[in-house]
């Protein structure tokens, strides 16, 4: 029953049973989620490996038939609980107390049926006891294992870049077994990053909180697939703000600050300091006043809230059909002209890149006798129209050779 539940909390957790997918995620989930699923794999592991307080079925079995007993063991029966562990071993290392446990229930019934197996008579409850006891043994070994994956790392190289411009460092970590090391990301790479990714989000939903009977929520967001999900802790990491949520299909995951707290104190410096230089710097300054607008609590009465919607409606799609209906006499304000000067930094192409870039591999019938097939490689970044005047900057040759340091 507990390993039952155990796989169910496990998909209602992480979408999958997928071992790769599990272990994946794991490392940023929340630890006392990752001990109670630990528990209850535990509690199926005991009853497998026949250890305290599960472990009187063993002994009881042994005294039966001797083919029985041999089926008992040679079936790996009592080893599968030893198996389950080992196996789930990368997601144990995250639960101290979990570990404790195995340790202490081992370490225990090593002891205990160790002692048992001494005032027996019948040379197959001795067996049984001993048997016991050894599984006892391999499960302290199971724990030592999982610790000894948590701390088994190595630092591989740390590289330098541009300090001077807001840059900080890359360091790149290599584990030798199972955590994968996250850069420390630069502040021009955040910035090109959240060009191509970051979305500044107002949602306005219905309310009887205030007299406005609107609930106003900024919000600051990147939407990635499950297997960056690394990428997006190292932001998290960056900003020291926000969570991180995973969609129901895990395919998905999003990383999310909703406190207007952190949003002034936090995202709109680092923006203000490393402005965007896409259109989205437009969304960002019609997002930065609708906060203003709530900071200053101007957003709890009328006035205050047509300022929001007129502001909302310029901000990416506009309003819903339903806040169209609701405020017909909204007028969007003009959104604000966006120039392009230049690249400021390479770092922000990396992370440009990173988000909007494509590395493809072409393939096309060859005219020549010779060849059968012709080969081209091929990086191209795709933008609506209205960032032309970036992609022109972009541009290799508006870069000069300084695209070959970047890649």
């Amino acid at each position: 029953m507990g390993l039952t539940i155990g796989f169910f909390a496990i998909f209602a957790l992480f979408g999958s049973l997928n071992y790769a997918t599990i272990f994946t995620i794991g490392p940023f989930m929340n630890e006392t989620v990752i001990t109670i699923i630990a528990l209850l794999l535990l509690i199926g592991a005991m009853a497998k490996s026949s250890q305290i307080p599960l472990h009187s079925w063993l002994p009881g079995s042994m005294e039966g038939p001797t083919p029985v007993s041999a089926l008992i063991h040679a079936a790996t029966l009592v080893t599968a609980g030893v198996y389950l562990l080992l196996r789930s071993s990368p997601l144990l290392e995250f639960s101290p107390t979990a570990l404790l446990v195995i340790t202490l229930l081992g370490s225990t019934t090593a002891f205990f049926a160790a002692t048992c197996g001494l005032v027996q008579n019948d040379l197959k409850r001795i067996i049984a006891f001993s048997t016991i006891s050894q599984l006892g043994y391999s499960w302290v070994l199971d724990s030592k294992i999982s610790t000894f994956l948590n701390y088994s790392s190595s630092y591989r190289k740390i590289h330098k870049v541009n300090k001077e411009n807001g840059s900080y460092y890359f360091r790149k970590e290599q584990h030798t077994l199972s955590k994968v090391v996250k850069p420390f990301l630069a502040s021009w790479y955040i910035t090109g990053f959240t060009d191509a990714e970051g979305c500044f989000s107002i949602s306005i939903a219905n309310s009887k909180k205030n007299k406005t009977r609107l609930q106003i929520n900024p919000v600051f967001s990147i939407h990635l697939h499950s297997k960056d999900i690394f990428l997006l802790k190292n932001i998290k990491d960056y900003f020291g703000v926000g969570i991180i949520n995973l969609e129901n299909n895990t395919k998905s995951v999003s990383y999310k600050i909703f406190s207007v707290t952190d949003l002034i104190n936090v995202i709109i410096p680092h923006f203000e300091k490393y402005p965007l230089i896409s259109q989205k710097q437009a969304d960002f300054l019609l997002w930065k006043e609708i906060i203003k607008i709530l900071a200053n609590k101007e957003h709890l009465n009328q006035k205050g809230i047509n300022k929001i919607l007129a502001l909302r409606s310029s901000l990416n799609l506009g309003l819903s059909p339903s806040l169209k209906n609701r405020f017909p006499n909204i007028i969007p304000i003009s959104r604000p002209k966006v120039v392009i000067k230049n690249i400021p930094d390479l770092i922000w192409i990396l992370g440009f890149s990173e988000g909007e870039g494509c590395f493809l591999i072409n393939k096309q019938r060859s005219n020549t006798k010779n060849l059968e097939f012709t080969i081209w490689l091929e990086f191209s970044i795709t933008l609506h129209n209205r960032d032309q005047a970036l992609l022109e900057q972009i541009n290799p040759a508006s870069l000069g050779g300084m695209w070959k340091y970047l890649f």
